[in-house]
């Protein structure tokens, strides 16, 4: 017989947490939904199995595995609605074989989220004009220069790059003229 469990998924942020993970488990087994790109979802225990009056357990996380919720339902009659809303992540979860030393869990006090992504740097800016040729230059085995020309190997230096170390062979600086 059908049980339809619904509900919208919402991130510790409040707004509604798209592609979330969902795990139902019952005493029968446990089975796993996505919810869509509004946080929406619709699942049958039906296709797993249930027993009516029995309390299942429905394990969030988002996409990022950087919010999580644990919540218990009991079952009775034949539907039930619940509206997930997920905490950010207070302990690392450990991987096989690997120990987790730290965890990103938010930028500016926001969760790390589709709408507070992890910030990169785009190194492509450090030489924005077109290039076809690199020259390389070495003192011992530190790189400290490199040439960037268009039109190979005697045509125009479009940009240069000298690197500094220190005296344990760290590199110290880049610098672009």
């Amino acid at each position: 017989m059908p049980y339809l469990v619904y509900g919208t998924v919402t991130s510790s942020g409040g707004s509604n947490s798209g592609e979330a993970e969902i795990d139902i488990t019952t005493s029968l087994g446990t089975m796993q939904w996505t919810a869509n790109s509004n946080g929406i979802y619709v699942a049958d225990l039906a296709d797993v199995g249930y027993s009516d009056g029995e309390t299942v357990t429905i394990s969030t996380k988002d996409k990022f595995n950087n919010e999580i919720s644990t919540d218990t339902l009991t079952l009775s009659g034949g539907f039930s609605n619940l509206d997930i809303s997920l905490s950010v992540r207070t302990k690392p979860q450990g991987t096989t074989g690997y120990t987790v030393k730290s965890m990103l869990q938010s930028i500016g006090n926001c969760p790390i989220s589709s709408d507070n992504p992890l910030p990169t740097t785009d190194f492509s800016a450090l030489v924005p004009e077109s290039y076809d040729y690199i020259s390389l230059s070495y003192t011992g085995s530190n790189l400290t220069g490199v040439v960037y020309k268009e039109g190979g190997s005697s045509g125009k230096t479009v940009a240069t790059l000298t690197l500094t170390y220190d005296g344990s062979d760290n590199l110290l600086t880049v610098t672009r003229s």
